[in-house]
């Protein structure tokens, strides 16, 4: 009997063990998020920002444009979050006149980022979600074990 070559039913019943591990991790990850929005609404901004999809994916953009030292368009949003224009120019101006945005305007264009008060907001899910996903990292990390299953162990049906 050759040891050092696993026979490949285990290893196809390792791969589907970590598959389902997998899955469970992910739906158990989706809906502590999901709790975590809607138990969160305890602000204006959380209330806004979690209400819809698009205002999530926005207010993201907003902080990654602070934290990079950029500006976004008006176009750009429109096309990073496959929305139409009338949904970001509400959304601008919504924000803007909330504080959580700075808008300029240049050359009949409006440049847009995050402000202070949003990123402050954002430290705050950044804290949360940084417990969720070290209460989580273990059946994550299981991916590193399907990588090796999937692919070392092919290293054995080579011949030497």
């Amino acid at each position: 009997m050759n040891f050092l070559k696993p026979k490949k039913e285990t290893i196809d019943e390792v791969k589907e063990y970590l598959e389902k591990r997998y899955i469970l991790t992910m739906c158990q990850l989706e809906i502590k998020l999901y709790q975590a929005r809607i138990d969160g609404m305890k602000s204006k901004s959380q209330r806004y920002f979690n209400s819809t999809p698009l205002r999530n994916a926005f207010a993201r953009m907003m902080v990654y444009s602070k934290y990079v030292n950029s500006f976004y368009t008006i176009s750009e949003i429109v096309r990073e979050l496959r929305t139409n224009r009338q949904s970001v120019s509400t959304m601008v101006d919504e924000c803007s006149k909330e504080g959580w945005i700075f808008v300029k305007k240049e050359k009949n264009k409006l440049f847009c980022t995050a402000t202070q008060d949003m990123l402050d907001g954002f430290h705050d899910y950044v804290k949360w979600r940084k417990k969720i996903a070290a209460d989580h990292a273990v059946s994550i990390s299981l991916l590193d074990y399907e990588y090796l299953l999937s692919n070392n162990f092919t290293l054995f049906d080579k011949k030497l």
